[in-house]
């Protein structure tokens, strides 16, 4: 007899088996593919990083990320690897030279990271005669007044750029080296996390011993391997900090993340307004430093045209590769003798000032949402609205 809604019994529970089948089937699928192909597939993708700089270091080093990861979208949308691509260069328009960087994917079957030696090779040295004739730099001259930028950039390039204003010229030290890096390590938001110069720099500068002005930084991998590339950086740890992560109070060693936590410690005791006494450093006298090396900088530029100053600047971000245009250096330039504390990103987005900082936006679908999200997790205490967020 059919049932009440005209369909038979017998039919009904025909169609009652086929879709727990066919529901089966789906459930099936969605484990082997899900559960079990990955466990026999090479999911990793390997990429080879050949950087020369200077002529200072021009071996590939190996790395590899998880197939789709963010960092190799990061990558790819900076225009430095695309699928299916044999070889890619970076920029190219431009000529040929020897501090070019390459990003050249590699195909096989190895899953496993490929590390390839990589010999230290030290600071090298490349000196830039703005104008009039090549001047050697000896001892006396270092001890001119001078404006020092610390660029840390992607991939794996870290320049060390010297304005000597009443030289008229910059000295451009390059950190070559290669550093080794997974997906997994790395948050999406500490590619373009603006930090705090103050304690930043209290870490690069006893690293370098060497007095930096500015400092543009990338992410917080680069800054930590820097830190590590260099055998780690002597401090006082504060009682609070070292109780904390479980180690002794004092003078100490810190390796490139211990140094990063330990920033970050510094960022969230200032933002407090407590006093910690941490790689100490006379703010006030820096601060008053500055200001005279921007009356400098001020000074040096101020004898040329707005023409002039542009090709100046140009000049120097064409020292490392950037992806500015004309009209944002010069924005950055006013920007820099404006606000001495201040970050940047070169990868594809746009930049807005806000305040009187310059922030960068990457152009990704989504980070608006995955920035408020990282932001929210780096809150220590979410009810102190006044605190900086890091």
């Amino acid at each position: 007899m059919p049932a009440s809604n005209g369909v038979s019994p017998k039919v009904f529970r025909r169609r009652k088996i086929a879709f727990w089948v066919v529901l089966g089937v789906l459930v099936l699928t969605g484990l082997v593919y899900w559960v079990v192909l990955p466990l026999f597939a090479d999911n990793r993708e390997r990429v080879a990083i050949r950087v020369a700089v200077c002529g200072a270091v021009n071996r590939p080093a190996v790395y590899s990320m998880e197939r789709g990861s963010d960092l190799g979208m990061l990558i790819r949308r900076a225009g430095g690897l695309k699928p299916g691509a044999d070889f890619f260069r970076v920029d190219a328009e431009r000529t040929v030279r020897n501090d070019s960087v390459y990003i050249i994917p590699f195909r096989g079957n190895g899953g496993a990271a490929v590390r390839l030696p990589v010999v230290p090779e030290g600071l090298m040295n490349k000196e830039v005669a703005l104008a009039g004739d090549s001047l050697f730099l000896g001892k006396e001259d270092r001890e001119l007044q001078h404006v020092s930028i610390l660029y840390v950039g992607l991939p794996a390039v870290y320049v060390l750029i010297t304005f000597y204003p009443e030289l008229n010229r910059i000295q451009c030290t390059h950190i070559p080296f290669s550093t080794r890096f997974l997906a997994e390590d790395y948050r999406l938001m500490d590619l373009f996390f603006t930090l705090d110069i103050r304690p930043t720099l209290r870490v690069v500068e006893a690293s370098l011993n060497q007095k930096i002005d500015y400092f543009l930084i990338q992410d917080r991998s680069r800054f930590i391997s820097l830190i590590d590339r260099l055998g780690g950086v002597d401090c006082n740890l504060d009682g609070t900090y070292a109780q904390g992560v479980g180690v002794k109070p004092g003078k100490g060693r810190l390796d490139g993340f211990g140094a990063w936590e330990f920033i970050r410690f510094l960022d969230r005791q200032d933002a407090r307004g407590l006093d910690v006494r941490g790689l100490e450093v006379a703010y006030d006298a820096r601060r008053h430093r500055q200001q005279g090396m921007l009356r400098a900088m001020r000074s040096a530029f101020g004898q040329l045209d707005t023409e002039d100053q542009l090709k100046l600047i140009a000049r120097i971000g064409e020292l490392f590769q950037t992806n500015m245009d004309r009209k944002f250096v010069l924005s950055l330039y006013r920007n820099m003798l404006a606000v001495p504390e201040l970050s940047f990103g070169t990868l594809p987005g746009y930049y807005s000032a806000e305040g009187d900082r310059l922030f960068f936006y990457p152009d990704i679908p989504g980070y608006r949402s995955l920035l408020k999200r990282e932001i929210r997790s780096y809150l220590v205490a979410p009810g102190n609205r006044k605190q900086r967020v890091y």
